[in-house]
Order: C-alpha cells, then structure tokens, then sequence
C-alpha cells in the first residue's frame, strides 16, 4: 500500500510488516518501522500534520510523522478492521 501524504511525503506499507515514511521530492527514506507480525492486514495510515497512526492486527501505533519516533503504542480490545482516521484536535 502507497499513500502520498502531500508534497512532501509519501508513506509506504509491505505485506512483509514494513512501513517506511519517504520524502515525495527525492525518494529518500526519512524513517521506518517493522511491524512485529508480518503478512498481516495492511491499512492506510491515519495522518495529522505531527504524528501518523498506523494499526496493526490489534495494535495502534502513533508515531512523529517526520522522525519516525514511536510516541506510543495501544492494544486494541480486538483484531482491528479498518485503519486510523485523524485530525489535528482529535
């Protein structure tokens, strides 16, 4: 799955359990992060222009959008079915 954030960034996501944020100008990475269970369920990335959310089997990931920091992690109560929607307030 490949999601052009805007201008400036473009997220990628593999069936193998990465997710890699690159700069939409040139290619380069600027972060990345492997899921701990591969071939999973793949859904887009919830963005704000500070953090991007990613789920994952039962997990929710929160992460700084351009360093690629892991501000937190969430367990869900059950296996997710669809990906994070977010804004800048909520």
């Amino acid at each position: 799955r490949v999601q052009v954030a805007d201008d400036g960034q473009i997220f990628a996501q593999t069936k193998a359990g990465l997710l890699v944020a690159l700069d939409a100008a040139t290619g380069v990475k600027q972060w990345a992060f492997r899921y701990p269970r591969p071939y999973a369920n793949v859904y887009p990335v919830g963005l704000t222009d500070k953090f991007v959310f990613a789920v994952h089997v039962a997990n929710l990931y929160c992460f700084h959008r351009y360093s690629g920091l892991l501000e937190f992690s969430y367990e869900l109560p059950g296996a997710a079915s669809a990906g994070p929607a977010a804004d800048p307030e909520n």
